[in-house]
């Protein structure tokens, strides 16, 4: 973690709960390092002052003052407290030493941290970065670039094409044309949909075994121990 937090004044560091230490946020704000973090609901705190929100406002905004005098450790230096809520209804609980963005910005600064977990979980999930085939440094540095790069092509390949797709489905395609030409590969990914039957389609005995040859080769296939997994569905 000390690796990680900048002490550059214009950066704003952004962590989750896990790592959230009461000593080390006092030592962030002695070195006027900037972050926010996520606390749990759990946290002990004193509140030392309502901050002033927008009356129809779903938020709040207060200074407190982290831990207590029966806790581990009670902070020396107070914190801005933001309440909000999450797309599921339920209360989350963003602290921060910075006092001059807005209650709105702080929230939706850590909001957008999950794009960066969407990312993480969708290189894993797609782009052999869930096992490593080497341990040294230099081998997951290799494999993690490879993958960042891919990443990046397929962005620019969606892009220069137009493509309304989903990433996945582009780069399946791309998987699924490796030796053909660029010419068959655009069309096959803007063929127009097969038009379809009132009643279910037959599946295609073909069709399946390269898709789950594609998987299998790309080490996607953990779902296919599941008993309840459709490959039709």
């Amino acid at each position: 973690m000390g690796e990680l937090v900048s002490a550059d004044k214009e950066v704003l560091n952004i962590f989750d709960r896990g790592y959230v230490d009461y000593k080390k946020f006092d030592t962030y704000c002695n070195n006027g390092v900037r972050f926010v973090t996520r606390l749990r609901q759990s946290a002990c705190m004193k509140v030392l002052e309502e901050r002033a929100v927008a009356s129809d406002a779903n938020v709040g905004d207060a200074t407190v003052l982290l831990g207590s005098d029966v806790s581990a450790y009670k902070m020396k230096n107070p914190l801005r407290l933001i309440t909000c809520f999450d797309e599921k209804g339920e209360q989350v609980l963003i602290c921060t030493n910075d006092f001059e963005l807005s209650v709105e910005e702080i929230a939706d600064i850590y909001r957008n941290r999950w794009q960066i977990e969407i990312f993480f979980k969708w290189i894993k999930q797609h782009l052999h970065v869930k096992h490593f085939y080497g341990t040294s440094r230099n081998a997951v540095y290799n494999q993690i670039y490879a993958a960042l790069i891919a990443y990046c092509l397929v962005l620019l390949t969606r892009d220069e094409l137009h493509y309304r797709g989903t990433l996945w489905e582009l780069t399946k395609s791309i998987r699924m044309c490796w030796y053909e030409n660029l010419i068959h590969f655009v069309k096959l990914l803007f063929r127009p949909p097969k038009q379809k039957s009132g009643g279910r389609q037959k599946s295609k005995a073909e069709r399946l075994f390269k898709e789950t040859q594609l998987q299998y080769e790309s080490g996607e296939c953990d779902h296919l121990d599941d008993l309840t997994y459709d490959p039709i569905a």
